[in-house]
């Protein structure tokens, strides 16, 4: 029987046998599940070129057909789409990681220049996504600092022992270039620092006045002859500046003083 009567012959028999054969091979089929798959997973191992190009042949001769099928079924069954995604992802969480790790590590440059490129077409909508929502993505850092305190840690301190000499001239030309800037940000930093410390200061004193005066007591019971020495000492280093501020001191409170001779009936 040559090739094309046996053609026909296959033919004809499946019409006149067809429930028969689909009964009978999806038996085999039930009994043989793990058998066809291992089958069917060497051939795919075996033949993947040949899968993908005639994959590529196909979908190049039925492009348009296969979009509009495509966009249509994920119009239809959306919310079975997303479940199917958030069920294989939980299940495959550590198999994925590791393989987009592993993609990135193996395309660092591809990844650099792609990030670049986006960077460069997209400078002004990015400047003002960031200006608009300055509130929104602070938070959204906050959390994922607070959430991954050793991992940003640890990838400060690479970055840093990657590339110490360019921070260190970064750093230093914008010393160069900020000079005045820093100066008055950090003078008014250090004044307003200053401020709050002694208003925290004085706030602590009103409250613990007591506790301050029988502190400073017992201290100068144990440290007489310490604070003497020491006052002693200081009097002579300072005597040009004790006096410049006895004098002032005097001039400031003289009114105070006469009125509390007046008052006193001593007369000056």
């Amino acid at each position: 029987m040559n090739k094309e009567k046996r053609k026909v012959y296959q033919r004809a028999y499946y019409k006149k046998n067809k429930e028969k054969i689909i009964a009978k091979s999806k038996d085999y089929n039930e009994k043989n599940k793990e058998k066809i798959a291992a089958r069917h997973k060497a051939w795919r191992e075996k033949n993947k070129e040949k899968r993908k190009a005639r994959a590529k042949v196909y979908y190049e001769n039925n492009k348009k057909k296969l979009i509009t099928e495509s966009k249509t079924y994920n119009e239809k069954n959306k919310e079975k789409i997303a479940a199917r995604k958030a069920a294989y992802y939980e299940k495959n969480k550590e198999k994925r990681v590791a393989r987009q790790k592993a993609w990135r590590e193996k395309n660092k440059e591809k990844i650099a220049a792609y990030y670049k490129a986006y960077y460069e077409k997209n400078k002004v909508k990015i400047k003002d996504y960031n200006e608009m929502n300055k509130e929104k993505i602070a938070a959204r850092q906050k959390v994922y600092r607070e959430k991954n305190k050793e991992k940003v840690a640890a990838r400060k301190k690479a970055y840093y022992e990657k590339n110490k000499e360019k921070i260190a001239a970064y750093y230093k030309a914008y010393l160069e270039k900020n000079k005045e800037q820093i100066k008055a940000r950090n003078k008014e930093k250090i004044a307003a620092s200053r401020k709050e410390k002694i208003t925290e200061r004085k706030a602590y004193r009103e409250k613990n006045k007591e506790k301050i005066a029988t502190r400073a007591k017992i201290y100068y019971e144990k440290n007489k002859e310490k604070i003497a020495a020491y006052q002693k000492a200081y009097n002579e280093k300072n005597k040009e500046k004790r006096a410049a501020y006895q004098k002032a001191r005097r001039k400031k409170n003289k009114e105070k003083h006469v009125n509390i001779l007046r008052k006193n009936c001593i007369s000056i």
